[in-house]
């Protein structure tokens, strides 16, 4: 997964990808986030983590959502 080609903020989740989607999540779970990385296998952590580094700035509705 390539880096977002901008730094604009996501405002809408029509703009997340699954595996972006699953790294707000996994990342507003803050303690919990061990417990639910369990549950992916390799391929998905690696697919998630690499959407956690490359996410920028998400706006607090669409974590809300």
């Amino acid at each position: 997964m390539a880096a977002r080609a901008n730094s604009e903020p996501i405002t809408s989740l029509a703009q997340l990808t699954g595996p972006e989607r699953a790294a707000v999540i996994v990342l507003s779970l803050a303690e919990d986030a061990q417990a639910v990385l369990r549950l992916f296998d390799e391929e998905e952590v690696k697919e998630v983590s690499q959407a956690m580094s490359n996410l920028g700035v998400v706006d607090a509705a669409v974590v809300e959502s």
